[in-house]
């Protein structure tokens, strides 16, 4: 089974929550195994609590948080290495905040095709093999 995480700072009203729920619970009816790496003290109890209903895996990333402060990030960054080394995803993607970004492979890789898209976030998938895994149902709309 192809894994994938999914890593925000906190879940929030106004923020890229809802879209992040979406995600994870596309990937998950498609078959991934999905989790979600976020700061739940930083977060709004009802997308917490959404989360769980939605049979999100949580992992609770206590050090990952909106303000600056570089030894609390620097522990974050510390618990997120040992996270994706534990948890072996698929392929990482970058979170993108710009409108209508548009990702662009690593030199020398081979080209990624989006598993899941929309004009905040962007996932990736490529199993280690090197094969484009298929994009879930509904991928990419609005």
């Amino acid at each position: 089974m192809i894994r994938v995480v999914h890593v925000i700072t906190r879940l929030t009203l106004g923020g890229a929550a809802d879209n992040t729920l979406r995600q994870i619970a596309a990937v998950t009816r498609a078959g991934y195994d999905a989790t979600l790496a976020v700061g739940i003290a930083a977060s709004d109890e009802r997308f917490v609590e959404r989360a769980g209903r939605q049979g999100c895996r949580l992992i609770d990333v206590p050090t990952l948080d909106r303000e600056p402060a570089p030894g609390r990030d620097l522990r974050a960054v510390v618990t997120l290495v040992r996270l994706l080394r534990r948890q072996r995803p698929a392929r990482d993607g970058p979170h993108r905040v710009e409108t209508e970004a548009k990702p662009r492979p690593e030199p020398g890789a081979t080209k990624l095709r989006p598993m899941a898209e929309s004009r905040r976030n962007c996932t990736f998938g490529q199993d280690r093999t090197g094969a484009q895994p298929p994009a879930p149902d509904g991928a990419g709309s609005p």
